[in-house]
């Protein structure tokens, strides 16, 4: 029987903010600290994205199940999401960018909808909205 693999690597999109229309508090995509997980609020920022990607990737490698549907048809390739991380640490906006199709992008946005709270981002001191981009490495072992 072959293994299955999702390989997880965590990107924050770098660049300048954008706004959303109407009363929403903008998306930033460059800020002073990036979101992470829970106890590695601590560490500097570079070191809070690293334990940030470690947690994340345990987290997916646990949760995601490789699609049957994209075993049987022997589908591997790369799955595209981004969300926003809330001021609250709550995810929202999930969006698939690229998809490979038979339930892959489905099974990602599944995953990311029960994610844990994580440690929000900051710009000057305050809690923001952060913009990820994530891809998904699906593989057959």
């Amino acid at each position: 029987m072959k293994k299955s693999w999702i390989i997880f690597f965590f990107l924050g999109i770098a660049g300048s903010g954008f706004s959303q229309t109407g009363d929403e508090e903008p998306i930033l995509v460059a800020v002073d600290l990036h979101p992470t997980w829970k106890g590695c609020d601590e560490s500097q920022d570079s070191l809070r994205e690293e334990c940030l990607e470690k947690n994340l990737n345990g987290f997916f490698q646990d949760f995601i199940i490789y699609p049957e549907r994209a075993k049987k048809k022997k589908l591997e390739g790369l799955v595209v999401v981004q969300f926003v991380v809330e001021k609250d640490g709550s995810v929202s906006n999930i969006q698939i960018i690229h998809d490979i199709g038979e339930g892959c992008g489905d099974e990602v946005v599944r995953a990311i909808q029960h994610l844990p709270k994580l440690v929000p981002g900051k710009n000057e001191g305050n809690p923001v909205r952060v913009l990820y981009k994530a891809p998904f490495h699906f593989m057959l072992k």
